[in-house]
Formats: structure tokens, sequence, C-alpha cells
């Protein structure tokens, strides 16, 4: 492939499962542009074409110093084509391989620029959805852009995605696209904060040995205290990236123009410094006084956020000061009140008999019966100082003052007690909520040919040959198997506690067809592998994605990512004339 349209091909710059990145240039204008290819094999499935135009539509319609910009969109030849500038740098992701960390004034930097890319596109209702390091790039002058629009969203058409369903990179994922919710704003702001810790400390908080184990950290964990390795992060910095790295949406920071503004007191860089930073990363190091500005500045936050603590110790100290001198002047006062009796008048007469004293009203008043009101979970059997007394929900009334045992039970679920106390006259409400009675873990020994992706119950585990069982909950599973040139296995198990259950599962093959027509001939290899030289026959190959590659006369050769569709026959027809 020498031209595409008006555009002179030079180089594939990279490729992936879903287009082709050209470096081409305007055969008449000389300009060089980047041109993003949907893969041809692609260009007949209806959704991941509306997808491909989605993300020209997007990229149209924002023009920001730190977004890459669109030139064109057109399709040809049963194909589609987004024209983007080009840019010359490197990407964040290249970045880090050469220096990791990154100073902490240039980590600041370069999230400062994202923060202003994302805030444009925010504020025109764009979510990314794919912030990580190989989507921010880099011009040769320092310039910051952000890339890759192809997961992003409308924000009113968020709702498209299917519930349970999630794209992106694992490692970058918001907890709201792990958990297949709609996400906005604030999910591109979690995965900012995911880029912030990264540059500053040299490590991603989530990254795990699978992808599994990846979204499981982003889920649970906690990441390590970034003053914790390094004492040149000033301690509002290490707070703002972890309001971002909130697990729940509603705690984080609202807007990327507010990260932004509050990144401002930490720009010490420019473009410039990055342009340094990017010609010779190892050997870098900010000007003298950049590095004493923000050394200076750190001192004060420290100071300032030691001087805090002391102000708050202060004031704890002296409320509890405060409250054990009113306990040591009430307290003994007020127990004295509580149990001094008043003594009776000395007696002037003849004591009256028993029977002739009437009795005081306050001696024959009654307390009101308190009533207690059970919640919890439904139809739990309630023991009342040992006897039953009905099933959750309960309201029980006559009860006595003072102590009781409660105890709540239902088969299949762990117990509870509790150790009441009612007050006199007043109504008592408590929830009781029981927890399942805990089962002890099945396993799953699996045994693949030739290899499977493997998923319970829609979870991604592992790949096959598995270093060892599989420990699961006991109860019922679904298991699926996926290998990209078999058919799905997909088979509902049964795990009994403590028992291992063995599983040999030998994939299930499918056909499809390829059909070459080459002029004037060429050598057919798949996946390597010579197949022989055309005129060919129908060539079975097993369904899936394949490298295909003709190599004709005068060595010219042509490539294509084919994908084989079961029972269906492509056809490719090829001119390799010299």
């Amino acid at each position: 492939m020498n031209r595409i349209g008006p555009y002179l091909i030079e180089r594939v710059l990279s490729s992936g499962g879903m287009s082709t990145l050209y470096l081409g240039r305007h055969h008449q204008l000389g300009r060089p542009v980047a041109i993003k290819q949907l893969h041809p094999h692609l260009a007949g499935d209806h959704s991941l074409v509306k997808r491909f135009e989605r993300e020209a539509k997007i990229l149209g319609g924002l023009h920001h110093p730190n977004i890459v910009d669109i030139l064109d969109f057109f399709g040809l030849q049963d194909s589609y084509y987004i024209v983007l500038e080009y840019i010359a740098g490197r990407s964040l992701k290249e970045l880090l391989a050469r220096r990791n960390p990154l100073p902490p004034l240039a980590a600041a930097y370069i999230g400062e620029q994202v923060a202003q890319g994302l805030r444009y596109a925010h504020e025109r209702g764009v979510v990314h959805r794919d912030i990580k390091p190989a989507n921010i790039m880099f011009t040769e002058s320092g310039g910051v852009k952000i890339t890759d629009f192809g997961l992003a969203f409308v924000k009113e058409a968020m709702s498209l995605t299917d519930p349970g369903t999630f794209f992106g990179t694992p490692a970058y994922l918001a907890p709201e696209q792990i958990r297949g919710q709609s996400g906005d704003e604030r999910t591109d702001l979690f995965s900012l904060g995911i880029l912030l810790y990264e540059m500053i400390s040299g490590v991603n908080p989530f990254q795990g040995e699978s992808p599994s184990q990846c979204l499981d950290k982003i889920l649970r964990h906690r990441p390590e205290r970034l003053s914790a390795m390094s004492r040149t992060v000033p301690p509002r910095l290490e707070a703002l990236i972890f309001s971002l790295l909130e697990k729940d949406p509603s705690q984080r920071l609202g807007s990327a123009q507010e990260v932004a503004r509050r990144l401002e007191p930490y720009i010490f860089f420019n473009g410039e410094g990055l342009a340094r930073l990017l010609a010779e990363p190892q050997d870098f190091r900010p000007r003298q006084e950049d590095e004493a500005a923000w050394k200076k500045l750190v001192r004060r936050e420290r100071g300032d956020w030691l001087l805090k603590r002391m102000v708050l110790s202060a004031a704890a100290a002296a409320v509890i000061a405060i409250l054990g001198w009113w306990a040591y002047k009430n307290i003994p006062s007020v127990i004295s009140d509580r149990f001094r009796q008043p003594m009776p008048p000395p007696s002037v007469g003849p004591e009256p008999s028993p029977a002739a004293t009437p009795p005081k009203p306050d001696s024959l008043r009654l307390s009101p019966p308190s009533k207690l009101r059970i919640s919890g979970t439904t139809g739990a059997r309630i023991l009342v100082d040992g006897q039953e007394r009905g099933n959750i929900p309960l309201s029980l009334e006559g009860l006595g003052p003072g102590r009781h045992r409660l105890r709540a039970e239902l088969d299949g679920y762990q117990a509870v007690e509790r150790l009441l106390r009612i007050p006199p006259g007043k109504d008592l409400d408590i929830s009781l909520n029981l927890r399942p009675e805990a089962k002890p873990p099945g396993y799953l020994h699996l045994a693949v040919s030739p290899w499977a992706e493997v998923y319970i119950d829609g979870r991604f585990i592992d790949r096959t040959p598995l270093p060892n069982v599989l420990r699961l909950e006991a109860g019922s599973r679904q298991l699926m198997l996926r290998h990209p040139n078999r058919l799905d296995f997909v088979q509902e198990i049964n795990i009994m506690p403590d028992e291992t259950l063995r599983l040999a599962v030998k994939m299930p093959e499918a056909w499809g067809y390829l059909r070459l027509t080459v002029e004037p001939w060429a050598e057919v290899f798949l996946d390597g592998r010579s197949l022989g030289v055309t005129p060919l026959e129908d060539l079975k190959v097993s369904i899936g994605e394949h490298e295909l590659r003709l190599k004709g006369p005068g060595g010219r050769e042509w490539k294509e990512t084919v994908k084989i569709i079961e029972d269906d026959t492509l056809r490719r027809r090829v001119d390799l004339t010299p």
C-alpha cells in the first residue's frame, strides 16, 4: 500500500486489533500526517464502523492545544480512515520506559496539561475513558497532547454501554468502569490520578500479574503513601492525587478545571523544560533555580502540615482537659444527688398505725410497658432469654426493663446473640442481619487443549495451562473457555466444598475458507507458514484472526490481518504486478 487517497504512505507507525496507524504525507502540500485505518476485515462490522465514525466526529468538535487535531475522515475501497496531525515526539509510556520515576515538577506540569485538555473535552460533554501513558503524546517542542478517542463517549450517550461490560486498559480503569456503570468526567480524573502517582513514584499502584488482579486491586487496594517513598512530594500534592484515587466517584474532585487549578502552585516547568527532558531523559536535571524553588515549597508545606497537626493536638488536649475539669467538679455531686434519700421529719406525737397511713400516689405509678422492634434477616427465629418469641420482622411488648439476652438464628446462617438493656418505659429498635454460614471452598483442575483463556461467572481468571488448581467458592458457577481460533466452550459447573472437580476440554474446532486471486502469482504465508504458490484452491482455515502475507515477483509483498468466519469464504484479490 503506497497511497491512500491524496496521502503517500511512508511507513507503519503501529498496529492494533482494530486499526493500523501509518505515517503519511500529503502528496501536494508535503505535510506529514498520521493516518488511522480501520482494518479492512472489520469494515463489515456495523458497530465497529460506527465506533470509528464516532471517534472522528468527537475529534472534529475538539480543537485545543492539549488534544490531537483531526484533519480528515473518509471511506475508500471498503475501508475507513481518520487523518490526524502527526506528532513526531514520543509518548508518556516511552518516556517512562527511559526515565522512571520522573522529577516531581515534570510530573506536575504534564498532569496540569492533561487536566487542561480534559477540562476542554468535559465542558463539551466528551469523556475519554482510556487515559493512560500510551495515549499521552509529547511534541518535540514540549507540547502535551491527549490522543486516541476511540473509546470516548459523549456524556449523554454513555448509557449505550451494555450493563456489566467495560472498555479500557485494566490497570488504568476507574472502579465504576469495572462495575459496568456509566461513568462521567470523574472516570477520567481517576485515571489521571493513576498517571500522576505513576510519574512521581515510578509504579502503577494497581499493576498486577494478570488483568483480573489489576481489577481487584483497583476495587480493594489503597496505594502506599507517596510521602513514604520520597520526601520530595509536597503534602498538598499528595492529598490531591489521593483525592483523585477515591473509589467512590462522589468523593473525588468534581472537575478537571479544579484539578488544573490545584496543580498550578506546582508549575515550575514549561514546554522548554519538557523538551530537554525528552531529549535526554536519563541525564536530565531541572534548572537549579527551579529545583531550589521546588524544595522550598516542599519545606513550607511540610512545615504547615506539622504546624496544623500541633494545633489540632493542642486543641484536642485542651478539650480533654476541660472535660476532665468539668467531670471532677460535677460528677461527685451528680452521683450524690442521685442516691441521696430525703430524711423524714422528726416525730411529734403518737406514730400512726400503718393501716391509717394513706399510700402515696407516686408509689402506685407504674412505667408504661416497653416495646422491642426487631428487623433484619427475614424469617430468622428470635429467642429472648432462651424462649422462642417469633420470627423477624417482630414486635415484642411487655418486656420488663433491664438486661435481656437476644438470639437470632436461621438455617444456613450464622446465629447472632446480643445482650440488651431495655430502659424503663422506652421503646427500642434493633436490626439483626445474619451472615450466611461460611462453606469450605472447592477446587477446579483444568486441562485444555490446545489452550484457552478462563472465565468464571464472566470474570477473566487466567490463561491455561494454569500454574495451580483454581480455588472457588462452593456452588454453581459458569465456566467459559476462549481461544482466538476455536469456538467458545461454555458449561455450568457445580463446585462442591473440599472437593476438586477435574475437567479435560478439547476446544471445539470451526473452519472457514480463504479464496485468493493474485496477479501474476505469489507465495502464500499464513501465520508465518508457507501454504504454496498461487493459484491455490480455497484454503480451509480455522476461525479467528490470522496474519496473511503474499510474496510476489521482485520481492513485492502484501500483508493483512484477516478474520475467518465459520462456514464463510473470505475473498481477496491482490495485484502484485511489478
